[in-house]
């Protein structure tokens, strides 16, 4: 996984899903956070990461999904466990690559991965700012229209960057 620790601070690069089923975007947290996030994990070595996506629903709640196309390149600050971290997130709009939907809304499930214990949820994109979904930002662009090509979103929660409202920027070549 491409995550180090450099002094204090800490380095992430992570993919994460769009997963959207009648209405529906899929989120999820480990038990022990309050908080939300989109689905995904850490980018291996040598994996694109789109594949990262696809894999971790796999590994997380044997799942297949194909990604569709990539949504927002996003660069985060924030703390996590009181260590400051720089985590970049490529997020890609996913599909079901069969038929199967396990669809049930607002009711909490759980994956299947041994050494992680994740709660996923189905929720309403109208109800999306409901939760403490993180990035908050996430939740203001799911309120949106999703973007027809990348955009760039650069957010963080450390008082100490010259950046830290929110920013949605398209990217262009």
């Amino acid at each position: 996984m491409i995550h180090f620790k450099e002094g204090v601070a800490r380095f992430n690069f992570r993919a994460a899903s769009v997963l959207i089923h009648q209405e529906h975007v899929l989120i999820h947290r480990n038990i022990k956070d309050t908080f939300w996030a989109l689905p995904g994990g850490r980018v291996e070595f040598f994996e694109h990461s789109h594949l990262t996506v696809v894999r971790e629903f796999e590994e997380e709640l044997g799942w297949a999904v194909n990604a569709i196309r990539p949504l927002f390149y996003l660069e985060n600050f924030f703390t996590y466990n009181d260590e400051p971290y720089h985590e970049i997130s490529n997020i890609f709009l996913m599909g079901f690559a069969d038929n199967t939907s396990p669809f049930v809304p607002e009711v909490d499930f759980y994956g299947i991965e041994q050494d992680t214990c994740l709660v996923f949820r189905w929720v309403p994109l109208s109800r999306i700012s409901q939760y403490d979904l993180k990035p908050a930002m996430i939740a203001k662009a799911l309120q949106q229209p999703l973007p027809s090509t990348l955009q760039f979103l650069t957010y963080s929660e450390l008082s100490s960057t010259p950046e830290s409202a929110s920013a949605i920027k398209p990217y262009t070549t």
